[in-house]
């Protein structure tokens, strides 16, 4: 992971990873300077300032009655990670008692699905961990997945590996069990293949096209990487039902 990757996964957005690259590079630095080198406006870097220092992330001091702002050394970084896995573990604790006030105010009504989209990297990185919590939440021993390998979609640079995360790897330690069917062919899909090995969802492709369809208990998560790659999360009972027995039919007419 490069380092902007690893500011974006600590929830630094993209000027603000800018600025504190940026002060890191050049030292103390007045707005002035700070937003030219940055390449931001200089009103915006005043609030994305405030923000760093409100992270102890960054400082200032006056020079010649001059403000000038510096990154704080790296220990600050190492900080503020800590600070957010003891922010993020108080809330998981939260979380108990807040789950079942969520639950009531949840409309139960089997005719009305649930729908989540996602966009972009970010979203679909999202999706993945969605779908895990599923998983974990309802204590599935089983996915279904039917996806997309052309030769095509092999061709582009990216893998599932590079946007999923660990979810394979978390479900491993589970012993969450894969079913899935493949499409294969050269530029069309031609036929489907069986392949139950857990690890192999990491080599699919995801770009050029290519597609998944998760059928995780009552959830869906249908996955499509084109230039954005886009995504969406549909909870319903009746309609997943619909999509496991065609999985099932599918499944019964495919040579391992």
């Amino acid at each position: 992971m490069d380092i902007l990757g690893f500011l974006a996964e600590l929830g630094l957005e993209e000027k603000e990873q800018q600025v504190f690259l940026t002060l890191h590079r050049h030292g103390s630095l007045p707005v002035s300077s700070l937003a030219k080198k940055a390449n931001i406006e200089r009103t915006g870097c005043y609030y994305t300032l405030s923000q760093l220092e409100k992270d102890g992330l960054v400082g200032h001091t006056v020079r010649s009655g001059v403000k000038v702002y510096f990154a704080k050394s790296d220990h600050a970084l190492e900080e503020y990670i800590t600070k957010k896995q003891e922010h993020f573990s108080k809330l998981k604790e939260d979380y108990a008692s807040i789950a079942p006030i969520l639950n009531a105010l949840r409309l139960h009504d089997v005719n009305t699905p649930s729908i989540q989209l996602y966009e972009g990297n970010r979203g679909i990185k999202q999706s993945f961990h969605d779908m895990y919590r599923t998983i974990e939440e309802n204590d599935l021993l089983e996915i279904r997945l039917i996806a997309t390998d052309t030769f095509e979609e092999e061709l582009g640079d990216t893998t599932l590996q590079d946007i999923s995360g660990k979810f394979v790897s978390k479900l491993q330690k589970r012993n969450t069990h894969l079913k899935s069917l493949v499409a294969k062919g050269n530029i069309i899909k031609e036929h489907f293949v069986k392949n139950n090995i857990l690890s192999s969802i990491s080599s699919l492709p995801a770009s050029n096209q290519a597609s998944n369809i998760y059928i995780i208990g009552n959830h869906l998560f249908i996955l499509s990487f084109h230039d954005t790659p886009v995504g969406i999360q549909i909870r319903h009972e009746v309609i997943a039902k619909l999509m496991h027995f065609i999985f099932d039919v599918l499944e019964s007419s495919t040579e391992a």
